[in-house]
């Protein structure tokens, strides 16, 4: 994180915002990535903490979307330390293991950067 000062910040003061759905709240997303118009999200997890039920709709249909590719990764990652265990795709409704710890995170994050940029070789010239 960016800035070690920053908190979570908790959405359940929009309960009742949308009266026809009282429930409803804003979702955050731990980690995102554009490029060429392509976005990677990724929700992080700790042992034994669950998705909501709202993000877990919210994450299924942006995985439905075109150049969307969505990350279930769990582990931490704090200005003192970092732990990575597995990380999955949302693919169909579906959670696929796509690797286990730090490398293989950073090397599937450089693989999807360089599938997507295909069309751009120009942007692997940067000093």
């Amino acid at each position: 994180m960016r800035n070690s000062q920053a908190t979570h910040v908790d959405f359940g003061f929009f309960k009742g915002a949308i009266p026809s759905h009282p429930f409803i709240t804003p979702s955050n997303i731990d980690m995102i990535l554009e490029t060429n118009n392509h976005i990677l999200l990724g929700e992080w997890k700790r042992d034994g903490e669950e998705i909501s039920r709202g993000q877990k709709v919210l994450l299924q249909r942006l995985s439905l979307l075109p150049k969307f590719t969505i990350l279930v990764i769990y582990g931490f990652s704090n200005d003192k330390e970092r732990h990575i265990d597995k990380f999955y795709k949302l693919e169909n409704d579906t959670l696929r293991k796509k690797g286990n710890g730090e490398k293989e995170l950073k090397e599937y994050v450089n693989d999807w950067f360089v599938k997507v940029n295909q069309d751009r070789p120009h942007i692997f010239n940067h000093p």
